[in-house]
């Protein structure tokens, strides 16, 4: 004899096995793996992005975002009229754009780590080596800018003798459209693509 099962009936029957201790089993095996990805997740550092977890490089190491490469080589303190500065000497380039970008834009994505204290700047000015007494505009698209010397005005609360190394960290950048469809901006963003730990030269220290 067939027997016609209703398609309500199968909607009704469990997915678990019926033997209690089939079930019991059952349970334990997913249960055990639910650990073991639970360990492994935290093992790695959490969900937390992954950025978050990257070591400082050392001096002359290139970092690069969506938009430049920068490779830091020193850094120092500088006092002049204007009151002490932090600069850095490194190489920059303008890779991902094809027209030229504002030094204020690409600037928010170099952003310089003060000490245990937690201070840090943005938006450095840029001078090149080739015209040391100028600051620079905008950066020009795929042109390797050699020995540039980055400059951020020493925040208040902060003195040379404090440091003994900084680090510059380059963030992720985003290029924005404007309203009128017209052009485009870039902003930084929270993500890290990489940081440099630069000792603090004896150079103009003070």
């Amino acid at each position: 004899m067939v027997h016609h099962v209703r398609a309500a009936d199968i909607a009704r029957r469990s997915l678990l096995p019926v033997n209690p201790l089939a079930r019991f089993a059952l349970v334990s095996v997913v249960g055990a793996a639910g650990a073991i990805v639970t360990l492994i997740v935290a093992a790695f550092g959490g969900l937390d992005r992954a950025d978050s977890q990257t070591s400082p490089e050392p001096p002359g190491t290139e970092l690069e975002n969506e938009l430049f490469a920068v490779t830091p080589y020193e850094a120092w303190v500088e006092t002049g009229d204007d009151g002490a500065r932090l600069q850095v000497r490194a190489d920059i380039e303008l890779r991902a754009s094809d027209v030229s970008v504002p030094v204020f834009e690409v600037g928010s994505g170099l952003v310089l780590l003060l000490g245990p204290s937690g201070t840090s700047a943005d938006r450095p000015d840029v001078s090149f080596e080739r015209m040391p007494e100028s600051l620079v505009a905008s950066l020009q698209p795929h042109m390797a800018e050699e020995n540039a010397v980055l400059s951020w005005e020493m925040p208040e609360d902060v003195t040379a003798s404090d440091l003994g190394e900084v680090d510059l960290a380059v963030h992720g950048m985003q290029e924005l459209g404007t309203r009128d469809g017209l052009g485009s901006f870039w902003i930084s963003s929270d993500d890290v693509a990489g940081t440099v730990t630069l000792p603090l030269n004896a150079r103009g220290r003070s």
